[in-house]
Formats: C-alpha cells, sequence, structure tokens
C-alpha cells in the first residue's frame, strides 16, 4: 500500500521547537511524493516531520488540494486544569482503548508512534490511519477528520486544521502488517453528527426558550429516551464520545444513519429522502406517525404514566391547591412570590381569570387578605431579548464576549459599535447582490447605540475603535512626506497660473498649461478615516478629499448635536447624509470656492449617544419626516451601573490580536477602481433570505408588528443584506473571487435583524422615551406610597394627594398602574342611578 503525502526528510531526535519555520518552508518547497507504509513509519519514527494533506503553493489550508492520511495528536493532558497547570488526565487514553474503538467502528490504523515529549508516566502518541482512496472534496475531508476527532475526543482540538503539521516521534507502538486502509463511509456517520451536534444544542435551547410548557420540557429531558429505543427496537450500537450510532435506524431503517444525542436526548436520522430529528415527542411523530397533539399525549399519558388532572370550573386540582398554599402563607412577599407563579403559570394555560376568581373566593372564605400579584417594572413592558451567539460568526461573537466582560458591558452596547467599525473598514469595496435580481447594495450601516451617562460607552467604544487609530496613525506617518510634497506643488502650480495672468507679460497659452497641470495633478491627503464633530457641508468636503468614503463613529453624541441644528438654529441641509446612506450622487455648489461633486459617496455612522439626544432624534420632524432615523439600527443595552465588580477579565491577547489584524486587513483592501465586487449568495443563503423577505412583507400587513412602521421596515431587508456581506468580507478577508455568501453568514445575519426589529420596535414605537403618562403614574406611585391606608377613593386621591391633577389627568395614568399590579380599581354602586364610587386598592407590597 502507497499513499501521497508531503515529508519532511530532515530527521530530529527531539521536539523541534525553532524549527518550526523552516520545516514549513522546506514542506512548502517540497513535492508531494509516493511513499509505501513501511518506510513511512521508519520516517517518522526516526524524527521526520510530515503534512497528511498535499498543500500546493505554500503551507496553509487554503493551499489544501487533496489528502489520504488522516492523524490525530493524543496528549492524555486533562483538559479540565488551567492552562498555566499542565497535568495528566485522570484516566489517559491506551493503546488497548485505541485499538478496541477502532475495532467498534471498523477503522484501523497504520502506525500509532510516541511523541518526542512522551514519558513513562505520562504516554503521548499520534494515530496515523490511511483512506482506501485519495480524498479531493474538501468538506468530505473535514467530515472525515472531524470523526476521527469525535472517535477521539482526547485529541488536540488543532487536528482539524487542513494545514497541521505532525512532528515524528522516537518509536512506533503500534505498525498495521496488514497495512490496512479504511473505507471513508465507515467513519462518516461520526463527522456528520459532531458537526450537526451544535446544531442541536442550540435548536433545542431556542425551543425551550419560547416554550409554553416547562413542564412537558422537564419530561422530555428526564425521560430514558435511549432505554425506550432499546427496549422496542432491535438494534446494535456503536459509541464515541458524545454519541450513539444505532442499527438499524428505527426510522428510515438503513444502517450508520441514526445518531443518538445523550447531551440533549435527542436524534437525528441523516436519511436520503432529508434530515429529520428532535425529542422523544418528533420520535414518536415519526415511527408511530402521530401528529404532535397526539405524540404529546401519547408520551404524557402512555409513557409517563401522568392522566389528566380532574378540574372545577375550568381550574385543575393542582392549581387550587397551589392558590390555598399560597394564600395562607403568612410572610406577605413569599405569598405575592407564590402567587405571581401561580398566574404566570395560568396565563400560559389560559386560566388566569379562574385562577383569579378562585384565588378571590377562598380569601373570602377564610377571611384572609387579599392575593397581590407582585408589582411589575415600568419598564417590564420595554424588556428587550438578548443577543445571543447565533447573530454573529463565532470568532467577532468570542470577541466581543470578551470586550464586555473587560469593560462589564452587556453584550448588547458592544454589538453596534464592532458592526460600525467593521462597515467603516470594508464600505466602498464590494457590493451584496440582491438575491433575487441584479440589483446591489453598499456596506456602509448607520447605527446608534443608547445608553445613560455613566455607562461605560466610551471605554466599549475605545476597544473597537484602538486598531483604527493605530492603522490611521501608521499610515499618516507613512505618507506624510507625499502630503507635503503634494501640498507644496498644488500652491507652486497655483500661483504659476496666477502670475501667467498678470501684468504685461500674461500669457494664456502658460496658464492654461499651469491650469491642465493642475487639473491632472494627483491629490494625496492625510487618511482619515473616522471624523466627529462636523458639518454636513465640511463633511462633503471630508468625503471628497477621502474618495468618497468616511465614517461618523462618535461615543458622546457631538454628531447630533450637529445633525440637531444646535450650532445653526436648528436649520441643517441633511441631503449629504441620505445620499451618502445608498451612495447616490450629490452636489455642492459653492460660489467662493470649487464645488464639491461626489458620484457615489458612502458614509458609515456609528453613533453611541445619550437618552437626551436620542429623545430630541426621535422629536425632530426632519428625521423622521425624510427618512433620515429610519436607515439606523438600533441598541438599548441593559444600565450596569450599580452591578460592577472591582476586578474584571483582561482581554485574551489571542482574542485581541485577532480582532486587531483583521480590521486590519480589511482596511489595507484597495478601493477598486473600476467595478466593485459582487458578493453572490450560495442557494442556502438565497433561501434563507427569501423567507426572511417573506416575513418582513406579512409584518408589514394590516395587523402586522410593522404596520405603523413601514418606512424602517422597508429599508430592513437591505440593512440584513449588508450586514451578511459584511461578516462575508470579515470571513475571506475581503478576497471574495468565486466565494458566494455562505448560508452560515446569512443565518447569522438574519439571526442579528431578527433581534435588531425588537430594538427598532423600541426605538420607533415610542417605547425607548418615557412618555407622559409615565412621568404621571410614577408621580402618582410615590404620592400612594406614603399613605397609611390600603385603599382610596378616586376623589380623595385628587383632594389629599395629587391636587395638580384633575379627573381626567388620572385615567391613563391609573390604568398604567393597574397594568403593573400596583393598585386595583374597583368600581362600587349604591343603587341604580348614580355614577359608581372609584375605590383604588394599594398593593401591599409596596408599603415595604
Amino acid at each position: 500500500m502507497t499513499f501521497t503525502i508531503q515529508l519532511d526528510r530532515v530527521h530530529y531526535a527531539d521536539k523541534p521547537k525553532k524549527e518550526v519555520s523552516a520545516i514549513k518552508n522546506r514542506l512548502a518547497e517540497t513535492k508531494p511524493e509516493q511513499i509505501n507504509a513501511k518506510d513511512f513509519a521508519k520516517e517518522v519514527c526516526n524524527g521526520a516531520s510530515f503534512t497528511p494533506a498535499i498543500l500546493q503553493g505554500g503551507a496553509k489550508a487554503e493551499n489544501w488540494t487533496a489528502q489520504q492520511l488522516f492523524a490525530v495528536d493524543i496528549d492524555n493532558e486533562d483538559k479540565t486544569a488551567p492552562k498555566s497547570e499542565k497535568r495528566r488526565a485522570e484516566k489517559p487514553l491506551t493503546i488497548d482503548e485505541v485499538k478496541r474503538r477502532c475495532t467498534e467502528w471498523d477503522v484501523y490504523p497504520v502506525l500509532i508512534y510516541e511523541t518526542f515529549s512522551s514519558s513513562v508516566e505520562w504516554q503521548k502518541f499520534r494515530i496515523v490511519f490511511a483512506a482506501n482512496r485519495v480524498i479531493t472534496d474538501g468538506a468530505e475531508r473535514d467530515c472525515i477528520q472531524l470523526a476521527f476527532m469525535e472517535l477521539f475526543p482526547e485529541c488536540d482540538p488543532s487536528c482539524k486544521n487542513r494545514d497541521r503539521l505532525f512532528f515524528g516521534g522516537k518509536r512506533a507502538l503500534f505498525f498495521n502488517k496488514a497495512e490496512c486502509c479504511f473505507e471513508p463511509a465507515a467513519i462518516m456517520p461520526l463527522g456528520k453528527a459532531a458537526a450537526d451536534l451544535e446544531h442541536a444544542e442550540k435548536m433545542f435551547a431556542e425551543l425551550d426558550r419560547k416554550s409554553s410548557s416547562p413542564e412537558l420540557d422537564d419530561l422530555k429531558r428526564r425521560f430514558d429516551f435511549l432505554g425506550y429505543i432499546r427496549q422496542n427496537y432491535s438494534v446494535t450500537e456503536k459509541r464515541s464520545g458524545n454519541y450513539i450510532v444505532l442499527n438499524p435506524c428505527p426510522i428510515c431503517g438503513h444502517k450508520d444513519d441514526f445518531v443518538f444525542y445523550p447531551q440533549t436526548n435527542s436524534f437525528k436520522c441523516f436519511s436520503t429522502s432529508g434530515d429529520v430529528g428532535g425529542t422523544i415527542i418528533d420520535f414518536l411523530m415519526y415511527t408511530r406517525k402521530f401528529d404532535r397533539a397526539q405524540a404529546v399525549s401519547f408520551f404524557k399519558e402512555e409513557l409517563c404514566g401522568i392522566r389528566p388532572s380532574i378540574e372545577r370550573n375550568g381550574l385543575s386540582y393542582e392549581f387550587q391547591s397551589h392558590i390555598e398554599k399560597a394564600a395562607r402563607e403568612v410572610n406577605q412577599e413569599q405569598r405575592s412570590t407564590m402567587f405571581t407563579n401561580i398566574i404566570n403559570a395560568a396565563r400560559t394555560q389560559g386560566t388566569e381569570q379562574q385562577a383569579l376568581q378562585f384565588a378571590k373566593g377562598i380569601c373570602r372564605k377564610e377571611h384572609l387578605p387579599e392575593l397581590w400579584e407582585l408589582p411589575k417594572s415600568f419598564d417590564e413592558s420595554a424588556k428587550l431579548p438578548k443577543l445571543t451567539d447565533s447573530c454573529l460568526p463565532p470568532k467577532l461573537w468570542e470577541y466581543l464576549q470578551a470586550v464586555a466582560k473587560y469593560v462589564q458591558v452587556a453584550p448588547e452596547m458592544c454589538v453596534l459599535p464592532l458592526l460600525s467599525v467593521l462597515s467603516m473598514c470594508v464600505q466602498g469595496k464590494a457590493v451584496i447582490s440582491y438575491p433575487a435580481n441584479a440589483h446591489t447594495e453598499p456596506l456602509n450601516l448607520y447605527t446608534m447605540t443608547i445608553a445613560a451617562p455613566g455607562e461605560r460607552k466610551s471605554g466599549c467604544f475605545k476597544e473597537f475603535m484602538n486598531p483604527v487609530v493605530r492603522y490611521q496613525r501608521e499610515y499618516n506617518q507613512s505618507r506624510r512626506l507625499a502630503v507635503r510634497n503634494y501640498q507644496t506643488k498644488k500652491v507652486f502650480l497655483e500661483r504659476q497660473r496666477d502670475n501667467a495672468m498678470k501684468g504685461q507679460k500674461a500669457d494664456l497659452k502658460k496658464a492654461q498649461e499651469f491650469d491642465k497641470q493642475l487639473a491632472e495633478l494627483e491629490e494625496v491627503h492625510e487618511l482619515r478615516l473616522v471624523v466627529e464633530d462636523v458639518t454636513p457641508e465640511a463633511l462633503a468636503a471630508e468625503l471628497a478629499g477621502q474618495g468618497e468614503r468616511t465614517g461618523i463613529l462618535d461615543d458622546e453624541g457631538t454628531a447630533f448635536d450637529t445633525l440637531s441644528g444646535i450650532y445653526s438654529s436648528g436649520q441643517v441641509n441633511i441631503n449629504i447624509f441620505l445620499k451618502a446612506y445608498d451612495g447616490a450622487p450629490y452636489t455642492i455648489a459653492r460660489r467662493t470656492s470649487p464645488d464639491i461633486e461626489l458620484v457615489n459617496p458612502l458614509l458609515t455612522m456609528g453613533l453611541m449617544v445619550q437618552p437626551a439626544h436620542y429623545a430630541e432624534a426621535m422629536s425632530n420632524k426632519q428625521f423622521s419626516g425624510r427618512g433620515f432615523i429610519h436607515r439606523f439600527m438600533f441598541a438599548f443595552p441593559e444600565p450596569m451601573t450599580g452591578h460592577l465588580k472591582f476586578e474584571s477579565p483582561n482581554i485574551d491577547l489571542n482574542l485581541q490580536t485577532m480582532y486587531h489584524d483583521l480590521v486590519r486587513s480589511l482596511l489595507v483592501i484597495p478601493y477598486p477602481k473600476d467595478k466593485l465586487p459582487v458578493i453572490f449568495h450560495s442557494r442556502e443563503a438565497r433561501l434563507l433570505f427569501e423567507d426572511y423577505f417573506e416575513h418582513l412583507q406579512r409584518e408589514m400587513q394590516q395587523g402586522g408588528r410593522f404596520e405603523n412602521m413601514k418606512e424602517w421596515a422597508n429599508k430592513q431587508f437591505a440593512r440584513a443584506l449588508r450586514v451578511a456581506g459584511i461578516f462575508h468580507m470579515a470571513e475571506h478577508k475581503g478576497y471574495i473571487a468565486d466565494k458566494p455568501l455562505s448560508g452560515e453568514n446569512a443565518a447569522y445575519a438574519i439571526a442579528l435583524a431578527l433581534w435588531e426589529e425588537q430594538q427598532a420596535f423600541h426605538a420607533l414605537s415610542g417605547e425607548g422615551t418615557e412618555s407622559e403618562t409615565v412621568r404621571n403614574a410614577k408621580l402618582i406611585l410615590e404620592k400612594l406610597k406614603g399613605l397609611e391606608v390600603s385603599e382610596i377613593t378616586k376623589g380623595e386621591l385628587l383632594s389629599k394627594a395629587v391636587q395638580n391633577f384633575n379627573a381626567n389627568d388620572l385615567q391613563e395614568p391609573l390604568e398604567l398602574l393597574a397594568d403593573l399590579n400596583y393598585i386595583r380599581i374597583i368600581e362600587q354602586r349604591n343603587g341604580q342611578k348614580g355614577r359608581p364610587k372609584v375605590m383604588i386598592c394599594i398593593n401591599p407590597n409596596i408599603k415595604k
């Protein structure tokens, strides 16, 4: 048996340390060679290094072309130990266990060799396998490598890299004299399962978050799903780290198609007719042909032995007993907490009114104080969803999390500044196509993060801007002489032209020649990636001098002072801000200096503002009337002041380096002189965006969430495309030729867009600003807290507590207080005629 590899025939007696670069350089210059298993083992066990992959054009992953050998590195290190405290695993992997697992999966190693750092006390080794054919498909290679890493979860995670270099060792621990090759199909189910596990975990976490039946979720988690399959189906099992493969598949009957995930108590069937999977409920639907209701009923009643509880007046005895227990509780806070949980559960089952009536009846019957729910916060209606890892590519999410923990802010504080920086880096360097026609969108964004003073906006902003500031400084230092030479030559030519038009020696031809040289003189300016306190006219001039690309990234809100017209009596021409969002042509005619003509101006805006600036923007009729405010993405991070810790973890140096290198790699991409590169869509991305487009259209219809926000919602699809384009550029560092937008990046962009919908609704529906009703309700609540009574009439409230209000002023604030459980409003009639007396009962929990 022979196979093709890249082998460095320089032999080492110890682990190479400083020689790694030299080894890689030699391998890059070494042609792939055919070698038999025996000679390969001899070379490797004599200290020769190798790459299993064939890398043409350099020792980098992107140069991968083919592979027949696969290897894993077993250090037997305790992965739970801190990096500074390396120690041996409590149960190290042995050669016998390696052979047992290989036999179970019908894959046999060619060679197992001991590494240089191995010892008697702490054995370390590498396992090498050979496929029975050369793998030329990158996705298939990744799946096979992932499969071996799942078969041996003890291995080094970096083994997955296509360009992984393996050093030689000191001796063979096992050599397969039979020179067996493995069939890729035998190990592929493990790779598919591994690739699907992360998706499965996210899916079930999302289902749990949206679930209206926590009891059912708990039953599904605790149910012995695997035991049920074993009892009812004749199957054999093959185990590996995180998975169990069952044969034959209980659903499709095929071999190696059914994977069980113990971590999530779920399954996946990789059938050729389409992947299916889920929980025990889904399994029952597929195997017994139940609909969901039938499957849930069978699971609860037949498999878990839970029968429907007897009800009275629509309320189960279980609920009744919980209410009785809460009513008899002595501690007021505990009493209300119990009752709040009961009512919340009743709401999910549609029995809230029955529960309230029963509670009132039991308290009256046993002469107990009325039961009250805990008051809700005035911000309760404004609770916004948290940002999750589904909204950003993994590396960006990891860095964002690190910054948030270091600065001690919510992740929602970081996401738009991060996006704004990346947008500023790539705007004007590519466009993204509309999935269904030839229209394209630029990659610039307008974003606004709203947070109160003292919420560490500047600290967050600084972390994301650091590499931008550094790049700009270094660039300008290197170009200082070129800028001065340009300025000197320009002034010189202007003076020569002016002199040629003066006096008796005036020479029109000379003046025209100098004019021609001025027109042909290539402009050289200092690089200004970001401007802050700038007027619209100054911004247009700045764009003209910066190749029609710049950014306003500001953490103090000064940009909004200018935009709102604070320095110009409220009159500001915002046309440039409207045009530069889409790259529309823009011209300014000036009397005393040359006109400014912009062909395709692009501007990125990343603003971090205080609520006062935000409120001014929302009330500015010019901003809303002309659609300026509807171009923005919004974020309302949760305040952290008062919850900060004395210490916070530093940002991991590797993560920081990754982010700084990413920003720099995007900034150095040159602006195309001719046609802009276009990011096209993969089939998966197109389908995802088609679904999102239809979602937005439904929400803009009558009765939809965006019925009254059509102007913002109409721009949302384009925003999602732009974000996807930014993710694509970040992934490929701008090298996007023949690389369509992946389904993964489309999914991240759409998840972020769905999160952003909630933020925008909060911003544009008025929830983000405190209304007069809320202010008045808070004022009335403070007065009620100071009263010594548990109830008061509306008339008494007007005369004793809030004399500045009239009866009409009270209506909406009181209704809000009732909705938030601070009070109850009860109308009492004394006879058939006359107005009812309005009583206001006060929640005892506000008297603490």
